[in-house]
């Protein structure tokens, strides 16, 4: 009989063993913050400068990253008039656009299942956002820690622990860096362009 149980233990665990195993990858990348260096008058400003910046996630050949669809951005998230959106974007086009800025790009591995569950999250945001786009609201860093929080790189979060764990691109990266120094994960760091002043580089 105990033979018995032990064998089916040992089953047990190599079905759960072989579950999790890390079968697939998403990357999530940054957008380092920037502004125009003093002699570079022609260079374009941006939302937030040193201390804008943002960051999506590339799941297959697409990246999902969350924006605001109003002039301004709203200072508190709007219960039913929501103007946000999940921006679904081919992953080459958008690496293409963004070249020559400074990107930090982290590679992690996945089970199929935390694969299904943070790809459903963006997919389903993409058709019809669940929350609206505010400063003191859910914004692309917070999207993103929620997304990671469901397959498992974070311990499950609710909105507004996103909001406070990722209140801005530049606090994520730091945390997710230290993360991937932590389990392993592949992280690339590309340099931007001169004519501007990146954080980071300073």
């Amino acid at each position: 009989m105990r033979i018995l149980l032990l064998t089916i233990q040992i089953v047990i665990y190599s079905i759960n063993s072989f579950s999790q195993e890390k079968v697939d990858s998403i990357k999530v990348i940054f957008l380092h913050g920037s502004k125009p260096e003093k002699n570079h008058k022609n260079e374009y400003k941006t939302v937030g400068g040193l201390r804008g910046g943002h960051v999506v996630t590339q799941i297959d050949s697409n990246v999902y990253g969350f924006n605001y669809k109003s002039k301004r951005i709203r200072v508190f998230p709007h219960p039913f008039n929501k103007k946000s959106a999940m921006d679904k974007e081919s992953a080459n086009e958008f690496v293409q656009l963004k070249k020559g800025a400074k990107i930090t790009i982290v590679t992690i591995p996945v089970s199929s299942d935390e694969y299904k569950r943070i790809k459903n999250f963006y997919e389903s945001n993409a058709n019809k956002a669940d929350f609206d786009y505010a400063f003191f609201g859910m914004r692309c860093a917070s999207t993103c820690y929620k997304g990671l929080s469901l397959c498992n790189v974070y311990k499950k979060s609710s909105n507004l622990k996103s909001i406070r764990k990722a209140f801005h691109p530049k606090q994520l990266r730091k945390r997710l860096c230290k993360t991937a120094q932590q389990k392993g994960y592949k992280v690339e760091v590309m340099k931007g362009r001169a004519g501007r002043i990146w954080e980071g580089d300073n």
